[in-house]
């Protein structure tokens, strides 16, 4: 009898993945087509496709794209071709993308621990906003992180063969081709196979395999580089991202970061080694961690992002779970002397504000490389995966969620391990497949039913909100306010649907297709015209309308960035043009002289400057007169 109920359950639970990735694709595709029709969230997609048009017309020459490979522009331009209509095409491999993600998260789970712990981080994982919102975007987010997670499904197989490292080294490839960061994945399972037994010869031998076959699926990128730009790879611009949005900046370390764009991360480093060091450790212990949990804001990948650092509770209390950790004197002095020694360097080297992480993730390493024979084999991968993804992220300093997605798996299992080995034990329950004693303890169990249900709820409507405040630009208020726009049916795409009228405004304008428009990227898929690119906060903040529109004190870095993304793109900056038209949308992030624009009347607005338009939402249009 009791065979014949773990049989029963066993059964329903193998439906349950499929059911629930199933339901995940019906909804990304119903909002990604029905209520996602502009191209507004989606900027940097309108850059890859048009790269990739570009590309294939022959152009490639002239093209450049900031710290991607061209493999992604040249398979949405591909699919363009066919289809003719590169904003489905984008979408739709998002979609796929993370439907697939959250299919093969079950049983990369499944390969390590029990169906019930599998079942719930891949629920976990599927209710992850991020992952909704990036899914249902005109971008290449998640298609090289899905060929990551069918690599990580693979490597976590507990009976690992010399042909799944075949596999894996051309999965990586191509996910390399789309975007660099697959190349910590790579790093991480190569130490893993070195370090996973005491085979060394074997081990070394097949390490070699799994590169060897990334080298050789990578190979077309390096090769169309070399033969367009005479370089294996093309510009990698971590030196100027790293002088742009750095947390500690003078502005004679930023000139020599900006100097130093497309020079390689080791020239950047020789800049001022000490500020970038800073900078590293601030990336690593306060802006990787804010990115997971969020400690003063509420964007961030937990699986409550609504309430700052909560998140981390489940992973934190599932990691040291997972270890195996055992209540041993070894233990305690291995935690005791790890938090001491972290702590004094801390307050001795560094700030408490910026670095108190440390002493939190700190013991918990020193246990994971104390216990590490006693974790399963197969879990490592994704262990040594999600630490050194974050540290190698760290060098650049990432703000958003979305680039942490290969870890998304781990947070999410770590939480399910939390949630069904963690808390019962805690609170002395006992799980049993005899259905009745199942009942009794339903009401043991309410506090648990009633946060899932929270968790879920929460991170739907979370969901809902960070769409709606995109879409529309404008910010949350309340859930009164929500509701009440839900109630009186707001148009949902409000930016969307301005930058078409503005569109249709210009076209109206004589010899609008030849002439220049100065905009940022997401205006490139409605213009039919030239565009120089603009994110008014391009040069010094106590400049003038003038002196910005013809960049005239522009460093080079900012100069060439915007020639790059303009259009005609412009890889090395020929070509000057001036703009005819400006369409600037007033925000209080942007350069203060440039808001003057918001008032058409004031006169510090040139005179050459003539407003045709000015949306509902404020953006203005002008058009710019310039002597012969």
């Amino acid at each position: 009898m009791e065979q014949s109920i773990k049989s029963k359950i066993a059964c329903n639970i193998d439906k349950y993945p499929i059911i629930i990735t199933v339901c995940f694709f019906l909804a990304a595709s119903y909002v990604a087509f029905f209520h996602h029709n502009y191209w507004t969230i989606d900027s940097d997609g309108v850059h890859y496709l048009l790269v990739g048009k570009e590309i294939l017309a022959g152009n490639g020459e002239n093209v450049r794209i900031i710290n991607a490979p061209v493999g992604g522009s040249i398979l949405f331009a591909s699919l363009d071709l066919f289809f003719n209509d590169g904003f489905s095409v984008i979408k739709g491999i998002a979609v796929l993308s993370g439907a697939g993600m959250v299919f093969f998260s079950y049983y990369i789970i499944r390969n390590i621990f029990d169906s019930k712990t599998s079942l719930l981080g891949q629920l976990f994982f599927a209710i992850n906003p991020w992952l909704f919102l990036f899914a249902i975007q005109a971008r290449n987010e998640l298609l090289p992180v899905f060929l990551a997670v069918v690599a990580t499904y693979i490597i976590t197989k507990k009976n690992l063969q010399l042909h799944h490292l075949i596999i894996i080294g051309c999965i990586l490839g191509a996910a390399f081709m789309i975007r660099y960061q697959a190349l910590f994945i790579l790093l991480a399972f190569v130490v893993f196979l070195l370090i996973r037994n005491k085979k060394i010869r074997t081990n070394v031998w097949h390490a070699s395999f799994l590169i060897a076959f990334f080298l050789l699926a990578f190979s077309p990128i390096p090769f169309y580089n070399y033969s367009t730009h005479g370089s294996i790879l093309d510009q990698v611009d971590q030196n100027g991202y790293v002088g742009m949005r750095s947390h500690y900046l003078t502005p004679e370390w930023q000139e020599g970061l900006l100097n130093q764009a497309g020079n390689g991360l080791l020239a950047g480093v020789l800049v001022d080694t000490d500020m970038y060091l800073k900078n590293y450790f601030y990336n690593l212990l306060y802006g990787v961690p804010n990115n997971l949990f969020g400690f003063e804001n509420k964007v961030s990948a937990s699986l409550i992002p609504m309430i700052p650092i909560l998140g981390a509770i489940p992973v934190l209390g599932g990691l040291i779970y997972s270890l195996k950790v055992s209540a041993s004197k070894k233990t305690l002095i291995a935690v005791m002397s790890t938090a001491g020694i972290t702590t004094a360097l801390v307050f001795l080297l560094g700030s408490f504000q910026d670095h108190f992480f440390a002493i939190i993730i700190m013991p918990i390493i020193v246990i994971g490389i104390l216990n590490f024979k006693k974790i399963e084999n197969n879990f490592k991968p994704l262990l040594l995966l999600s630490l050194l993804f974050l540290i190698g992220m760290a060098v650049i300093p990432i703000r958003g969620p979305i680039h942490f997605a290969p870890v998304w798996i781990l947070i999410a299992t770590l939480s399910a391990i939390f949630f069904v080995k963690v808390t019962p034990e805690i609170h002395g329950l006992k799980n049993s497949v005899n259905k009745s004693k199942y009942l009794k303890n339903i009401r043991s169990n309410a506090p648990l039913i009633f946060l899932f249900l929270l968790i879920l709820s929460s991170n739907f409507a979370y969901s809902y909100v960070t769409l709606r405040v995109w879409s529309t630009g404008e910010p949350f208020i309340s859930i009164n306010d929500e509701y009440e726009r839900i109630i009186q049916n707001e148009p949902f795409e409000k930016i969307g649907m301005e930058m078409e009228e503005i569109a249709n405004v210009l076209s109206k304008e004589p010899g609008i297709k030849e002439s220049y428009v100065g905009t940022d990227f997401v205006y490139a898929a409605y213009l039919d015209s030239n565009r120089i690119f603009f994110t008014w906060v391009e040069g010094p903040e106590n400049d003038t309308i003038e002196n910005y529109i013809t960049r005239e004190n522009w460093n080079k870095y900012w100069a060439d960035y915007s020639y790059h993304t303009s259009w005609p793109m412009d890889r090395y900056s020929k070509f000057y043009q001036l703009p005819d038209y400006l369409i600037y949308p007033p925000n209080e992030n942007h350069h203060e002289f440039l808001n003057k624009l918001e008032d058409p009347n004031n006169p510090e607005i040139p005179d050459n400057f003539e407003l045709i338009y000015k949306s509902s939402r404020g953006t203005m249009v002008y058009k710019i007169y310039h002597n012969d």
